[in-house]
């Protein structure tokens, strides 16, 4: 649910799109947006989870492939987290993650892609209030086992004292097996218990992790501390007479592509984008955005209600689920399927008498490549003596066992204090090139202890289950921090009672739309 606000005045124009049709991207000019997970005025909460996404936009409307992206979030003047061009590079355009505001004040939110023609950026600006958090759980209603590939259902609800549902609260529901990321989605509760259906792929253990918070925070919203709900499911395998998936043959070329969907009732469009291709390989991830934007404005339509299934190849439903309310009109999905075939996400979406569908078929290779692409060894370099408050670079460098680059791969990165139940400071996707390394900017808001949570994969048909860090098993490296200097404090910001800005500061609530005003022409190619 994040907020699509442009930052460049130009309006345009998109032809109603065919059902389905395949686009074809074109050149010319280029704009960045920032999505973000709050009202239209920026407004955050010190401890819950703000989401973001820096999305850009072709002269053609569309989300724009392979551009390097330097992503930057500073508050009160302080730099929080930073990317590089390189470690921010993005396969469909579409770049998101989140982020926990530490102290209250004023926040920024800038992203520059760089390109052969120039640069394009993009800004958006809010504020982050401190308020008293009330107490909250999760109820969960969750099988302690199931069979591989057999749906389940599973429902929860972030309650409050009393045991009773808190109103619009949102959650983002994860499964890992041995560190592996395998799924992920964004799920929001309107007045009861939110719900989906999903099929654990393989036998083993898999731990299903709730991450629940507010992501529309307004002065009358519920407010609590995001909390994380991790349980461990025990799947056995597959029943007997189970269908096999179909052998594949491995296709040509690997492709980027958006997708556009069809609509009724309004002007308002469907797209859907592939991170990084329409092929996959096993132990990859697969990361499908959908988008509902108003072609007249460039903006993204708010308050749109999702339903969503991911079959298999045989037809096989995998995940299900209408508790997909986002407030920005853009839903995330990632998936790491590890059997060979064809796949379709079916999405359909409403906004009042709106209405709007989009498939995305992705496909799952079998291993294309020579087995020595495996296993592959990460190592951490800067993090080893860290202090509060101020920015320290991170370095990952990945590579095989004779010491060559893991060149063109990825990391799912989260960083979060070592606490069961605590929320990531900062949770992304980071990208590598040729020297196999992810460079990043980060300040640990306090000193304590802290766990950095790697999920390394390939983006191609590379057979590489394997990643092994300072330990083996999954990638939680510790990190330790020591007591620093203490981040800066709100300033030239007073808050009312209600924690909005005061008169004090006129015309803050137009900040968003006003910040960070860039647009440059940029040619844009198909690249790696």
């Amino acid at each position: 649910m994040r907020a699509l606000l442009a930052v460049a005045s130009l309006r345009l124009l998109l032809a109603a799109p065919a059902a389905l049709a395949q686009h074809q991207h074109g050149t010319g000019q280029a704009m960045v947006v920032i999505a973000h997970d709050s009202a239209p005025d920026g407004r955050a909460v010190v401890g819950n989870v703000a989401h973001f996404a820096a999305v850009l936009f072709g002269a053609d409307g569309t989300p724009q492939f392979h551009h390097n992206m330097r992503i930057a979030v500073r508050e009160n003047g302080a730099l929080l987290w930073e990317t590089t061009g390189d470690s921010g590079h993005d396969y469909d355009g579409v770049n998101g993650f989140d982020l926990v505001f530490p102290v209250p004040g004023a926040y920024n939110v800038t992203a520059t892609t760089e390109g052969s023609e120039g640069e394009v950026t993009g800004s958006f600006a809010g504020y982050v209030v401190d308020a008293a958090p009330q107490p909250a759980s999760l109820k969960l209603t969750l099988p302690e086992a199931a069979d591989a590939g057999a749906p389940v259902d599973i429902a929860y609800a972030i309650t409050d004292a009393q045991g009773q549902p808190m109103a619009h609260t949102d959650a983002l529901f994860e499964v890992r097996k041995a560190g592996a990321l395998e799924f992920r989605i964004h799920t929001h509760g309107h007045q009861g218990p939110q719900a989906l259906r999903y099929a654990f792929p393989t036998e083993g253990a898999h731990t299903v992790s709730i991450l629940a918070y507010n992501a529309y925070p307004t002065p009358t919203a519920p407010v609590f501390a995001a909390f994380t709900t991790t349980k461990t499911v025990q799947v056995a395998p597959a029943l007997p007479g189970a269908p096999v998936m179909p052998t594949l043959e491995a296709p040509d070329s690997m492709m980027n592509d958006v997708t556009m969907g069809g609509s009724q009732g309004g002007p308002f469009v469907v797209m859907s984008t592939f991170d990084p291709y329409t092929s996959v390989g096993p132990f990859s991830q697969a990361r499908l955005s959908t988008l509902v934007v108003d072609p007249a404005t460039m903006q993204a339509v708010q308050h749109v209600n999702f339903q969503a299934t991911l079959t298999d190849a045989l037809g096989r439903e995998l995940f299900r689920s209408e508790s997909l309310h986002e407030y920005d009109g853009i839903l995330e999905l990632v998936v790491g399927p590890q059997a060979p075939g064809q796949y379709h996400l079916d999405v359909k979406a409403q906004q009042g008498a709106w209405k709007g569908n989009a498939t995305e078929v992705f496909t799952v290779l079998p291993p294309i490549e020579a087995l020595s692409a495996g296993p592959q060894v990460v190592d951490v370099d800067g993090l080893d003596q860290v202090t509060s408050g101020a920015p320290v670079q991170g370095v990952l460098f990945a590579h095989d066992l004779a010491g060559m680059p893991f060149a063109h791969s990825e990391v799912d990165l989260q960083v979060l204090p070592k606490d069961a139940h605590a929320a990531p400071i900062v949770a992304t996707k980071l990208h590598t090139h040729d020297d196999g390394k992810f460079a990043f900017n980060l300040t640990f808001p306090s000193a304590g202890e802290y766990i950095l949570r790697l999920a390394p994969f390939s983006l191609e048909a590379r057979p590489t289950p394997a990643y092994f860090g300072p330990g083996l098993g999954p990638l939680d490296v510790p990190l330790k921090v020591a007591a620093g200097s203490a981040l800066p404090m709100a300033r030239g910001l007073p808050l009312s009672a209600t924690g909005a800005p005061t008169s004090a500061t006129p015309g803050f609530e137009a900040l968003p739309l006003l910040a960070g005003i860039g647009l440059a022409a940029l040619l844009l190619t198909r690249r790696r």
